[in-house]
């Protein structure tokens, strides 16, 4: 076919719990000391060594990598558009200033490309748009495919990409044939999309676009195309643009280096004595091992109006279940932001809710991070801050005065505070005081609250794709920044949006090891959603993206930023379970889950290979049993007594 380029254009200690998963027992043993790491000491007996542990996909995902994108389209389509697509522009009215250049394009089919910068917010997506028209005529029933190439050069959506729209259209009513949403990440995306015109048009009868007028962003177009192949083709015949991530396929290598890797992080040894009433040990007693919480934070954000019974009052006792059930940290989506305090969101938003909320979560043995302190960019502060943005004694007193709140309100209840969320593009505050004063802010926060680990919180790090861009470079700016002068960060909370642009687990992995493991800093992985129109590949993901953090040393948290509604993993807005809540609940309660029953040797002795968090164990010989409550947790003892009566 002829290609046309363009040529311009642990509670203190465990209230990390996932759900009460089995009811405790009248005895509780505390083995949560520090020391010699015990738990990984392996023992000879078959037992002791768990069940092995697999990353690979379950049974009801496909997960496989596709080559469809890359398919030759089939002979015999007839290229209906004008090869000058020179019509790249603005149109209407617009706050955004737009910027159209040619930049030189290497090691693909085309040599240039043409680059569009928006500069601010357009009024409508159809102010900035590449558009060409057809110079041929079209058909009712006419099956069309366009092909279209294109990248992300710069944008701050918080998946790390840039949106586009593809659009054929009349272009005198502008009804439309098709508008289909496309998002780009950084490296080329190639995409095609096939449509059955429902209309018949003459030549430049119809618009063929791309409408870019999204957000401030840049975005690179390369090639755009459409071929027309009349009936002799169908939709479902030609080229679909498979959306995929490397590492996708059940066999691939990652997967078992993965599994090692929690084996030894997440699990270790548990040894189990039983004896009599006299001491004596007792032999071919059966033990009950069943895992009642997790060690590691698996968790989501809530909404403070349900919890607290200011909205939704109908869904709250369900909402309220699930999220005790599911989840053993949660995130306040909302509740602690200064700007609802300050009284810009209405009455119905204001400390006491917060506290309510805190109050909810911790009555409920959730761990809660505190979200957030300082965002620092305009959009997000109170009016009356920026009324005294010009004034710098003022800012800073008005600040310094926010952290005493929001501290005062958390009341060290919160294992987390986002201290400072989203510095790549909301740097207003420190335009105004320099950047070295969030440092200030670290050291305030920890004077006011000596528990509490302080994060700094930021977008677009691991969603994205693999590879440097600005963004990330920025975020080791901060950390770079704070370390110098003597700031108490502790973690780096990474948000994880995800959209068409999915990182690989190996990448994901990697930039776990850029930020954590370089920097030796906790992380918490802070409001993981997913974007994608394919329920199987959100689970695909889902699980892979899970493996990748749970295998790594630095992380402790998982968070996802709501569990219920289009984007959110775990239900629709109807409370059916989507693929990827599936997912979550095989994983968390199931695959990385200890309940299991051993048997005691002629010693009396017992062991398992079990996940750190929260046990029942019951022992029972005859008669006669006891269940007690422990605590099974890495660099702690792991020896455990039973006493029969």
């Amino acid at each position: 076919m002829i290609r046309i380029s363009i040529t311009l254009l642990v509670l203190s200690f465990l209230t990390s719990a996932c759900g009460d998963k089995s009811d405790a027992g009248d005895n509780t043993t505390d083995s949560e000391n520090t020391g010699t790491d015990s738990n990984d000491t392996d023992s000879d007996s078959q037992t002791a060594q768990g069940t092995p542990l697999s990353a690979i996909p379950f049974d009801f995902l496909n997960c496989a990598s596709s080559a469809e994108t890359d398919a030759t389209p089939p002979e015999g389509g007839i290229i209906v558009t004008d090869d000058d697509i020179n019509a790249f522009g603005s149109g209407g009215e617009s706050d955004a200033t737009v910027t159209i250049t040619e930049v030189s394009v290497t090691d693909q089919i085309f040599t240039s490309a043409v680059r569009i910068v928006v500069d601010g917010t357009p009024t409508n997506p159809w102010n900035v748009q590449a558009q060409t028209q057809n110079i041929l005529p079209i058909a009712n029933g006419d099956v069309l495919l366009a092909e279209i190439w294109a990248r992300c050069e710069k944008t701050l959506a918080e998946s790390n990409e840039c949106k586009l729209e593809f659009i054929i259209e009349d272009s005198t009513t502008y009804a439309k044939v098709i508008n289909y949403p496309i998002t780009v990440g950084k490296d080329w995306r190639h995409v095609y999309v096939a449509v059955q015109s429902d209309a018949d048009f003459d030549a430049q009868g119809a618009h063929v676009s791309l409408f870019a007028g999204y957000a401030d962003q840049t975005v690179d177009v390369g090639y755009l195309s459409l071929l027309n192949y009349e009936s002799a083709q169908t939709v479902d015949s030609l080229p679909k643009t498979a959306v995929s991530y490397p590492g996708i396929d059940a066999d691939a290598e990652w997967r078992t280096t993965a599994a090692e890797r929690i084996d030894t992080l997440r699990r270790g040894a548990l040894n189990v004595s039983v004896i009599d009433n006299a001491g004596n040990p007792v032999p071919d007693a059966n033990v009950r091992v069943a895992m009642t919480r997790h060690a590691f934070h698996f968790g989501s954000a809530i909404s403070s109006g349900t919890i607290t019974g200011i909205e939704n009052q109908d869904e709250m006792p369900q909402y309220a279940d699930e999220i005790v059930d599911l989840f053993n940290i949660v995130t306040p989506e909302n509740a602690f932001k200064w700007k609802p305090w300050a009284g810009d969101w209405g009455s119905a938003w204001n400390i006491e809710r917060a506290v309510d909320t805190l109050n909810w979560a911790v009555a409920n043995d959730l761990a809660v991070r505190g979200h957030v302190m300082i965002w620092p960019g305009e959009s997000h502060l109170p009016s009356s801050i920026i009324d005294i943005m010009d004034d710098p004694v003022a800012l800073r007193a008005a600040i310094d005065a926010h952290i005493v709140e929001a501290t005062e309100a958390g009341g060290e209840k919160m294992i987390h505070w986002d201290v400072v969320n989203e510095p790549f593009d909301n740097h207003d505050l420190m335009d105004v005081l320099g950047d070295e004063e969030i440092a200030v802010w670290f050291k305030r926060a920890r004077e006011l609250d000596s528990t509490a680990k302080l994060f700094l919180n930021d977008y677009a790090i691991l969603s994205g794709g693999a590879g440097d861009t600005g963004h990330r470079d920025n975020l080791e700016y901060w950390i770079e920044l704070l370390e110098s002068n003597d700031a108490p960060l502790d973690g780096l909370g990474l948000q994880s949006h995800f959209g068409l642009s999915l990182t690989g687990p190996e990448d994901v992995y990697a930039l776990l090891d850029r930020y954590g493991t370089a920097y030796n800093k906790e992380i918490a992985i802070t409001e993981y959603d997913i974007n994608v129109d394919d329920e199987n590949l959100a689970g695909c993901f889902t699980h892979d993206f899970l493996t990748a953090i749970f295998s790594h040393e630095k992380v402790h948290t998982f968070v996802m930023w709501g569990f219920k509604g289009d984007d959110d993993p775990i239900y629709d807005a109807n409370w059916n379970e989507k693929t990827a809540g599936t997912v979550y609940k095989q994983l968390v309660f199931d695959r990385w889950w200890t309940d299991e029953e051993i048997v005691t040797d002629s010693n009396g002795n017992a062991q398992t290979r079990a996940f750190y968090g929260e046990y029942d164990i019951t022992a029972t010989a005859g008669d006669q049993s006891v269940t007690i409550s422990a605590h099974h947790l890495k660099n702690a003892p792991a020896e455990i007594t039973i006493q029969l009566p």
